[in-house]
């Protein structure tokens, strides 16, 4: 049971590391939905030019 609890106990951690960048990501896109350039969070940023 020991070993058990001590899985679920590092699952949980996971979910809330989890959770914290799952937060991030919506306050991300709260932002950006409301300075109304939200479209623009999934282009491809371009690629650096050599030289």
């Amino acid at each position: 049971m020991e070993a058990h609890r001590a899985e679920v106990a590092t699952r949980m951690t996971e979910l809330r590391e989890n959770l914290v960048l799952l937060d991030h990501e919506i306050d991300v896109c709260r932002g950006r939905l409301a300075a109304g350039d939200a479209d623009r969070l999934w282009v491809p940023l371009p690629k650096p030019q050599a030289g």
